[in-house]
């Protein structure tokens, strides 16, 4: 029995200790922050959040939400959103980081949230690139502020990825979000035009 149970304590450790040396290493940033959550949904971006997706929530216009596997501290919730693009699918990743009545804990969150990601590392294709954003303050008045962050340095590819952080008004309530997505024209730029 002594040497049954010897045996079966190696194997379980054996494959406690395979199991954890095999984990992917998805990021730059290590340890238990938003910055490193973010790097690994930036990591999974261009695999369509394939490493990250979860449980299919519910269907959307012309696409679905699911869970997310990587949920900051703090999130009261974590979604992956997939559309159907003419030319290709296209996945958002949203962290819900607070909701509240009160605008001046949300405007506190909003900011605190900034600080966390502003000037930060991130690995992207595999060059180390920075979060960089021109602080936009939140108003009681406008109901809704956006925080974009581009990388520096910029590139092609490096151009689409956005992070942004939002406050927006929403059923008597402020909420405030950390969103990750690829944006593949600019706001200025006019999309396709198709003819009858």
């Amino acid at each position: 029995m002594n040497y049954f149970l010897r045996m079966l304590l190696l194997v379980i450790g054996s494959n406690i200790a395979i199991a954890g040396y095999a984990q992917p290493k998805m990021g730059l940033l290590k340890g238990n922050s938003l910055a490193g959550d973010i790097q690994k949904v930036i990591t999974d971006l261009p695999n369509h959040f394939v490493n990250i997706i979860g449980e299919k929530i519910n269907d959307v216009a012309n696409g679905n939400n699911y869970h997310s596997k990587i949920v900051p501290a703090g999130a009261e919730e974590c979604t992956i959103t997939s559309f159907s693009s003419t030319n290709k699918p296209v996945f958002s990743w949203k962290a819900q980081m607070l909701t509240t009545e009160d605008f001046d804990e949300a405007k506190k969150k909003y900011r605190e949230l900034y600080s966390q990601l502003n000037n930060k590392a991130i690995l992207f294709y595999n060059e180390t690139h920075r979060l960089k954003a021109v602080y936009i303050a939140p108003t009681e008045e406008k109901k809704f502020a956006a925080t974009i962050f581009n990388l520096a340095p910029q590139g092609d590819d490096a151009n689409k990825l956005k992070v942004e952080i939002t406050m927006q008004y929403h059923f008597m309530e402020w909420q405030v979000a950390v969103v990750v997505y690829n944006r593949d024209r600019a706001d200025n730029e006019q999309g396709e035009i198709y003819e009858d």
